[in-house]
């Protein structure tokens, strides 16, 4: 990835900042043949404070945006480290079969890329890659899989928790032509012709005896934020280090939307159970949670989701030190843009046409349409291979930010930062400035929002922490 400084004053969402200027463009290389020489000087900064040897989760790794993530740690990797360097890639499907041909295909991925390269053929050997099997509608599968990483893994640098449902029922034809015709780049970046699933809830989670006065769990807010939830708080263990290690903390890369605004979340409707946009509630609350993870108001929350079951008890006692903190996990959140990933299942004629309006929409200027889910991957892979110095001075500096992928006209790909109401683009007030790829009808922020945003956070914090040791006891009970 290389970094282009531009003046926050100039168009486009070129919002990453440096630290000399405004801000940075990552730009990928679409020239297999080029990217061992381009990458491999622009990128010997990454992932200089961690071990040599990577190991990262990616979930829904068999489709769509998961399966791009996982083709684009391959290619970054094999093109910007040296020989000595591994990265081990845990893939998670629904089933075993979808996993053995998860491994296939990255396998073959790997064999051509290397072959497409001037790299030595050994460097195939830098890669490899497991797989797990992982449904996030069941909790016992999340437990399953926790247990197993557990006890099979050295260490975890990073989780990108990808999968996901869209709880789309389908589409409202004749308002999605209006829209489109009417209002070409908002009607296809956040879109109000969706007809979406309401009230739809998960299989009973526990045996017939243990289901009885079971709360319920919306199925959209299970698959995208709770069993991700889960998941990751019994992971941390894996994703600490020990406060006299000279390795850094693993990392928590949610997966959120572009689509997510304020006006689809409620705190009293935390699962998303009573709207018709259950998708887009789970990303909002995702960006609330990522976004106010650092901030006091939530910490005693985040500190029992980043704490083992050891801390936490110290937690309760009040005799837990500092220690704990140095080594954990940070959190992030990243989006891909527009692309198309099969989210929305189309007939063949449907999702060509799809394709033409997302690049149609770039053409007239959008900065979200990645369209391809390779260049969405942008984000997330950034994220996971960056230096830990480069990400904490940019978010230190400037607050932490919902990073997201974009291009220009010509499909050159970057990293930017992308606005979130109530936060803006860092959780400082004025930070908006001339910048294109802004929501329709979206306020500048204002202390009074930030303020509000701080307090949903904490408040989400505090229920999904509730909802995580009440379902936690009852598995337990079950087992």
């Amino acid at each position: 990835m290389e970094y282009v400084e531009e003046e926050l004053c100039e168009p486009g969402p070129l919002e990453l900042w440096s630290r000399n200027r405004k801000s940075l463009v990552v730009p990928h290389v679409t020239s297999k043949s080029s990217q061992a020489t381009h990458l491999s000087n622009q990128m010997k900064h990454l992932n200089t404070d961690r071990d040599s040897h990577l190991y990262i989760l990616v979930t829904g790794s068999n489709t769509g945006l998961g399966f791009a993530i996982c083709r684009r740690l391959v290619d970054e990797f094999i093109h910007t480290r040296s020989e000595s360097e591994k990265l081990t890639l845990i893939v998670t499907a629904r089933d075993e079969k979808k996993c053995a041909a998860t491994v296939k295909q990255l396998g073959s991925y790997l064999e051509n890329a290397t072959k497409a390269t001037t790299l030595a053929k050994n460097y195939g050997g830098m890669v490899t890659f497991e797989s797990r099997i992982l449904d996030l509608m069941s909790l016992q599968s999340v437990k399953a899989l926790s247990d197993d990483l557990l006890s099979t893994l050295p260490k975890l640098d990073s989780i990108i928790l990808n999968a996901g449902v869209g709880g789309v029922a389908g589409i409202q034809w004749p308002l999605a032509f209006w829209c489109i015709f009417t209002n070409w780049k908002n009607a296809v970046t956040w879109p109000t012709f969706r007809l979406g699933t309401v009230g739809q809830v998960t299989k009973p989670q526990l045996s017939n005896t243990g289901a009885v006065n079971e709360p319920v769990l919306g199925e959209v807010f299970c698959s995208n934020v709770f069993g991700h939830y889960l998941l990751s708080h019994n992971l941390v263990p894996l994703l600490s280090r020990s406060a006299g290690s000279t390795s850094v903390g693993g990392r928590i890369i949610w997966v959120t939307s572009i689509e997510a605004r304020v006006h689809h979340f409620s705190i009293a409707d935390l699962q998303g159970l009573a709207t018709s946009h259950a998708y887009e509630s789970s990303k909002r609350l995702t960006d609330n949670l990522v976004l106010t993870s650092s901030l006091p108001s939530s910490r005693p929350w985040v500190d029992r989701y980043l704490g083992s079951a050891d801390i936490n008890s110290k937690i309760n006692k009040g005799t837990a030190t500092s220690d704990f903190n140095a080594g954990r996990p940070k959190i992030y959140a990243v989006h891909p843009g527009i692309c198309g990933t099969g989210f929305v299942p189309l007939s063949l004629f449907l999702n060509s046409l799809m394709f033409l309006v997302m690049y149609i929409a770039r053409w007239l200027g959008s900065p979200w349409h990645t369209v391809q889910a390779y260049k969405g991957a942008c984000a997330p892979v950034w994220i996971a291979l960056s230096s830990q110095e480069q990400l904490d001075h940019i978010e230190e500096t400037e607050g932490p930010a919902k990073w997201g992928s974009a291009t220009d006209f010509w499909g050159s790909e970057r990293v930017v930062r992308t606005e979130v109401e109530g936060w803006g683009y860092s959780g400082v007030v004025g930070q908006e400035g001339k910048r294109k790829g802004r929501a329709p009808n979206v306020k500048n922020l204002t202390p009074q929002a930030r303020e509000e945003f701080g307090s949903i956070g904490r408040e989400c914090w505090k229920e999904m922490e509730e909802l995580r040791e009440d379902w936690e006891k009852r598995l337990a009970k079950a087992s």
